[in-house]
């Protein structure tokens, strides 16, 4: 084989250059959600050696949204494959609404043959960003017919269900459309590993393919074949590779950790069913498996309320893909609270425990959001607790860790429920999260740059981290509407320094500051007592307005 060209998400070439020097053969791999700070943790971790650091052309993409500071999928995924930022959720349009064609379409017209390769659907947001044009990434209908234009000749992940007749809308059959442009069009590993075609649409499942636990070797299989074919074009080749909570609940439940029973559903009649055999589950906790700003989980309260939800997620698709398989658990009745673990790998650190306020509305009530305020240190954390917590939680999450060979460094978020039973688990996150980011950073009495430097480079020298003796508070101003649809664009105005805000979604316009998202700014103080620090946050937080603002009085309470 020639020459391949490997590219990784934060590297860009122009394909321009490509007709100009030896490169042949382009593998573009993308690991999602992978920036500098990744990569560089992954070179100091490998001793400061990584194999892409010495290739010799590297250059730098700038993935971040036109119009909001962090990315999707789909607006990271266009600025790899058009070298363009555009705006959230949108595929292969620039940021005024332009189409452009893909690094993928530029191959084809090169004469390359081109391959699209991803655990997700065929259809999902960053395969799609290098084949179709769209408004936006939920139109999944529409990038399944972009296809038909030809640009890719071998396609193999999930989706089916956005190819087949009789679940598209519009009833086109797909599969068929595509037999016709002289596509070999399959639905199982057997027939694409048998296939004789050198244009493949493999659609192996309905929606995204299985956990890597039960799809086995397929990833590896399909690119061995795709390079087999493709190595018979003389002019090379282009191909595009793309590496949950249910994840957390199994880990859970394999290695012994407290937490909610639970089922684990990925077809809509059999959730509807289940719903209806458990009447006596109420409230009910619907969870979406994917990522949803925070707003993926339901506590249905009758059956009417849970159905609602399951035809909200998995049919109309609310919440994207993120709702396509859920997670139904037991209601666990208690006081929540975010407690947060600093790890190189080896060695967990606790830090403070915050208490996190999730509900939109005072008094706990409305929908989830991702958070509308929280302080810190979390006063329900006595001595008992916190030796009931590396006691009867930490073990099995640290046990986890070594079997399955994680190599995890950075903040690690437990999500605690403190029931009666005692401390259980709602969720793991790797971060410490939004808004008690703002609780805790502001407490740490050292020098964070040395602290996190250590955990990223596999040598956490601290035994314990020292705290400031004091209390933080943040409440956030939402816009109108949030957790559900808002307006954007109303202008802000300060009393004081615009400064003294986290902004969590604002941006400028013609000088002014306007609403850029439904959480807009963190009002955060610092103060000697819990009830000084909410007094001076409420106070930061009553002097900003914008048309349709508002807060919650009651965090703290």
């Amino acid at each position: 084989m020639k020459r391949i060209f490997v590219l990784f998400c934060l590297i860009f070439v122009s394909f321009f250059s490509f007709a100009q020097s030896e490169v042949k053969n382009v593998i573009f791999l993308i690991g999602d959600g992978m920036g500098l700070a990744q990569s560089y943790a992954a070179y100091l971790r490998n001793g400061e050696s990584l194999c892409f650091y010495e290739f010799p052309y590297t250059g730098l993409s700038i993935t971040t949204c036109a119009d909001r500071k962090v990315t999707d999928s789909g607006a990271g995924g266009t600025a790899l494959a058009i070298g363009h930022k555009t705006t959230y959720q949108t595929i292969g349009l620039d940021e005024k609404g332009n189409p452009h064609l893909s690094l993928l379409k530029h191959a084809k017209q090169m004469g390359k043959s081109t391959a699209v390769i991803c655990t997700s659907s065929i259809t999902h947001a960053t395969p799609a960003s290098f084949i179709a044009n769209v408004k936006n990434r939920e139109q999944q209908e529409d990038i399944a017919k972009q296809y038909l234009e030809g640009y890719c000749d071998i396609a193999i992940g999930g989706g089916a269900d956005y190819f087949k007749a009789d679940k598209r809308k519009d009833k086109l059959d797909l599969p068929n459309e595509l037999r016709k442009k002289g596509f070999d069009v399959v639905f199982s590993e057997k027939d694409l590993f048998e296939s004789k075609s050198d244009r493949i649409v493999a659609l192996l499942d309905d929606n995204h393919l299985q956990d890597a636990a039960k799809r086995g070797d397929v990833m590896e299989k399909s690119l061995r074949k795709t390079l087999d074919l493709m190595q018979k074009n003389e002019n090379g080749f282009f191909i595009m590779l793309e590496g949950s909570k249910i994840y957390s609940k199994r880990f859970m439940e394999k290695y012994d950790v407290p937490t909610a029973p639970f089922v684990v559903l990925e077809d809509y009649n059999a959730a509807v069913e289940y719903v209806k055999a458990h009447p006596q589950q109420y409230p009910m906790v619907i969870k979406a498996d994917g990522l949803a700003a925070g707003k993926g989980v339901k506590i249905a309260v009758d059956e009417n309320d849970a159905l609602e939800t399951l035809n909200d997620y998995m049919v109309k698709g609310t919440l994207g893909d993120a709702g396509k398989k859920i997670v139904i658990e037991e209601f666990m009745p208690g006081e929540e609270m975010s407690v947060f673990y600093l790890t190189d790998g080896k060695k967990f650190i606790r830090l403070i425990a915050a208490k996190d306020y999730k509900k939109a509305y005072d008094g706990d009530k409305g929908e989830n959001t991702g958070g509308m305020g929280c302080y810190a240190p979390h006063q329900s954390l006595t001595e008992e607790l916190s030796d009931k917590i590396e006691n009867l939680i930490m073990p099995g999450i640290k046990r986890g860790f070594q079997e399955e060979n994680f190599d995890y460094r950075g903040v690690l978020y437990v999500g605690l429920m403190l029931t009666k039973e005692g401390p259980k688990v709602v969720e793991f996150n790797c971060r410490f999260g939004d808004p008690e980011t703002q609780g805790i950073m502001p407490l740490i009495d050292e020098d964070v740059v040395k602290l996190f430097y250590q955990a990223a480079s596999g040598n956490l020298e601290y035994e314990d981290i020292k705290w400031k003796n004091m209390f933080a508070a943040s409440v956030v101003v939402a816009s109108a509407g949030y957790p559900g649809s808002y307006e954007k664009g109303k202008e802000i105005s300060f009393e004081t320094d615009m400064k003294d805000y986290i902004h969590a979604g604002t941006k400028e316009v013609d000088g002014k500051i306007v609403t850029n998202g439904g959480r807009v700014l963190n009002a955060v103080a610092i103060g000697e007592t819990k009830a000084e620090a909410l007094n001076k946050a409420y106070e930061l937080a009553a002097k900003v307005k914008f048309d349709g603002s508002f807060y919650r009085k009651d965090i703290g309470s």
